[in-house]
């Protein structure tokens, strides 16, 4: 079993691995299944199941470097959709313009994130990116329940990545996290379906009335972006 949020993501699967992995090739993350020279997206095959996954550990600059380049080569291949769950959001211009030039592409961008995290400047550094990501397209949502500490990103439905690994700078550049990715649409549409009924509890942010926020609260955005490499 695979829990998230205390739900179960994953029972054992009964197709056969050679069925997973002519799925897995239809997607559009194949350099994902066969490797490359680099050795950077060389799948695994779990014994239960057959599902192919990734483990991702970051535990030193070579290991981070890996995860922020799954990370962008994931976003930057996404055709049809990006679901991405973080307890801290605090991107740069990298990841700013990869999330816009998805939408641009056609594809569906969601982010949720916490109404209010336990660290109340990152919160503060993350939404100055939203005036740029709403006008480009990006769907932002704010979970009005507890705390949220899930960190997970699914990719068109088929590609997962699950782990300790927020979206900022702390945990792409200096953290020691582990994470896993898994190429499998069950688990991908799991996953998407349990997004879907966070976003129940959630709230849209709208570009209309975003930019209508007070003048205080714009001052704060502008000032704590000025520290995103510390939060």
């Amino acid at each position: 079993w695979l829990l998230w949020g205390g739900k179960p993501i994953i029972e054992q699967q009964s197709r056969s691995q050679k069925s997973k992995i002519q799925d897995a090739e239809t997607t559009p993350f194949p350099p994902l299944l066969r490797g490359n020279k680099r050795g950077l997206f060389r799948l695994l095959t779990l014994n239960s199941g057959a599902l192919p996954v990734l483990p991702i550990f970051a535990s030193s600059s070579r290991g981070r470097r890996k995860l922020r380049r799954l990370l962008y080569y994931s976003i930057n291949h996404a055709r049809k959709s990006i679901f991405l769950t973080t307890a801290y959001f605090t991107p740069g211009r990298r990841m700013i313009d990869m999330l816009s030039e998805a939408v641009k592409r056609g594809a569906i961008v969601r982010l949720l994130l916490p109404l209010k995290s336990d660290v109340l400047a990152a919160d503060y550094a993350g939404r100055a990116s939203f005036t740029e990501l709403l006008k480009a397209g990006v769907q932002i949502y704010t979970y009005k329940g507890r705390i949220l500490h899930a960190k997970t990103a699914v990719f068109d439905g088929c590609w997962n990545i699950i782990g300790s690994a927020n979206l900022d700078f702390q945990s792409l550049r200096r953290n020691d996290e582990g994470n896993v990715g898994i190429l499998d649409k069950n688990l991908g549409q799991k996953m998407m379906d349990v997004f879907e009924e966070d976003i129940i509890n959630s709230e849209k942010i709208e570009l209309a009335q975003w930019i209508r926020r007070g003048f205080c609260e714009k001052i704060k955005e502008r000032f704590f972006v000025l520290f995103r490499r510390r939060l």
